[in-house]
């Protein structure tokens, strides 16, 4: 077998479940992902369709024991951690090993979905504290006020993009949690 490519992509997703399509995209073109630092995804050549991939946000960090054990239950299933960043990990299985659900029942959907709510909800948090400071801070002081105005709208556009994430999560917990009224 001949010598693999490899490629560089550069791209920004705030939204995990637009990144795992995009993942499985490229992999369906021949490009199996292999590794990701914020912002930068290497990939390999591969055989088109040749993997799936998942991503999950775990509860506890990659050294914590009940994450070494779930990924040692993941790798005897044929699932492989690719890559990982804080609690984030890019999961693969072998197309060819059948089809790929982390989530076997609408109960782990949901704290899935309420982890990443979490943390959205702390980012969105800081934001807004950043934009309320600088406002506050360009509407009392004269000394260099622009700045902190400035600060201030140009942080406002982050804070209400994760807040839109944040309720984006809401809806789809506040759907799952119907859908599991329905089922019962």
């Amino acid at each position: 077998m001949g010598r693999r490519m490899k490629k560089k992509v550069f791209k920004l997703f705030y939204d995990f479940e637009k990144e795992e399509h995009w993942l499985n995209q490229m992999a369906q073109k021949g490009w199996a992902f292999k590794k990701y630092t914020p912002g930068c995804y290497t990939f390999e050549s591969c055989d088109k369709g040749q993997y799936s991939y998942r991503i999950e946000f775990l509860k506890h960090g990659l050294k914590h024991e009940e994450t070494k054990d779930y990924l040692q239950f993941l790798e005897e299933t044929g699932i492989t951690c690719v890559s990982s960043v804080s609690n984030w990990v890019y999961l693969r299985k072998a197309a060819e090993k059948g089809s790929f659900n982390l989530f076997s029942d609408i109960d782990s959907r949901i704290l899935h979905y309420k982890r990443i709510k979490n943390l959205w909800i702390f980012f969105t948090t800081i934001e807004f504290v950043a934009v309320a400071a600088n406002l506050i801070l360009a509407g009392v002081t004269d000394d260099r006020s622009w700045i902190n105005l400035s600060c201030g709208v140009i942080l406002l556009p982050i804070c209400i993009l994760f807040a839109r994430m944040t309720f984006r999560l809401i809806r789809k917990i506040n759907q799952l949690e119907s859908e599991r009224l329905i089922r019962e």
